[in-house]
């Protein structure tokens, strides 16, 4: 039996550490190796005081079939007709992610506020 679960990140709902990097915890029922596990994202938005900022991109440890990409994911703060869809290879008990510009720096701020739309399918 396939299910199915909206996930949603938020500052308010994840740790931050000092270099800029999040972790929130996956719901318990995600966690069982017998099943085939998937993330699919569905929409980012990301905000430093109240002003959308366009040129942040969200990355994640569940992108673990391309090590090269650092983690991409995908653009905040735009539309995607399509849902992207990552397959898990081993388990995982946590999410860790940040956000990146396009210069390559993680954004570190202590006022970013963000929502990143996730659905688990398990």
């Amino acid at each position: 039996m396939v299910l199915k679960r909206y996930f949603i990140l938020r500052a308010q709902n994840s740790t931050k550490d000092s270099n800029g990097y999040y972790t929130v915890k996956l719901p318990v029922e995600f966690f069982n190796p017998k099943d085939r596990k998937y993330i699919h994202f569905i929409n980012g938005r990301a905000e430093v005081n109240n002003v959308i900022i366009s040129n942040v991109s969200f990355h994640a440890d569940f992108v673990q079939h391309f090590p090269d990409y650092n983690g991409f994911v995908a653009m905040c703060n735009t539309e995607y007709s399509k849902r992207k869809k990552w397959n898990l290879f081993y388990d995982m008990q946590e999410i860790k992610f940040h956000f990146r510009t396009f210069n390559g720096e993680i954004v570190n701020d202590n006022d970013l506020q963000f929502n990143i739309e996730l659905m688990l399918e398990f």
